[in-house]
């Protein structure tokens, strides 16, 4: 799986588009409508752990973004407890994935936010989850050091430099020509 994480406005989405449309053997996960029905939250989350879509590209991460939104926006309970979290989070670390994690200014972040609705509770607590947000991708990134068996890549991408597309698009090559190798 290719994983588009970071707060919103960073890019994500239109990253999304670009590697589609220039790796169009690459698909899109679809969205689960509702972020607030637990249930599909959970069985996304459970999915992405267990299982590997080499040749999915996702925006966001139910097992990353609900540990990143949820306790700072506080709106709803948790999809897991910690420790069952902390199962799953090892679960997805173990696999293949290639994690672009978008970063930007975050007074760019902030100045952007007119030109599109954002989720409640997002424009006030902008800097907590920011905070969140660097704390989780330190942790991942740290767990596809330790797992060396996963292959996993961890790249951080911001879109106000355009020469870093060259390097992105360097590792979803080397991320596509390595999986389909695993598929033989």
């Amino acid at each position: 799986m290719i994983l588009l994480e970071g707060l919103d406005n960073t890019g994500k989405t239109t990253l999304a588009e670009r590697i589609i449309q220039e790796y169009p053997r690459l698909h899109m996960r679809p969205s689960i409508g509702n972020k607030h029905d637990l249930n599909l939250i959970r069985m996304q989350a459970q999915d992405e752990a267990m299982n590997d879509h080499p040749l999915m590209v996702a925006d966001r991460s139910r097992l990353i973004s609900e540990y990143v939104y949820n306790p700072v926006l506080g709106s709803r309970e948790l999809a897991f407890p910690y420790i069952s979290w902390l199962f799953w989070i090892a679960h997805f670390t173990s696999k293949h994935h290639l994690i672009i994690f978008c970063e930007r200014d975050i007074d760019h972040i902030r100045s952007s936010f007119d030109e599109r609705e954002q989720l409640g509770g997002v424009a006030a607590n902008l800097y907590g989850l920011e905070y969140r947000y660097r704390q989780m991708m330190d942790m991942v990134e740290l767990l596809f050091d330790v797992q060396t068996e996963s292959n996993s890549q961890f790249i951080r991408y911001n879109f106000e430099y355009p020469a870093q597309y060259a390097y992105v698009k360097e590792c979803i090559e080397a991320y596509l020509k390595e999986a389909e190798s695993e598929r033989k």
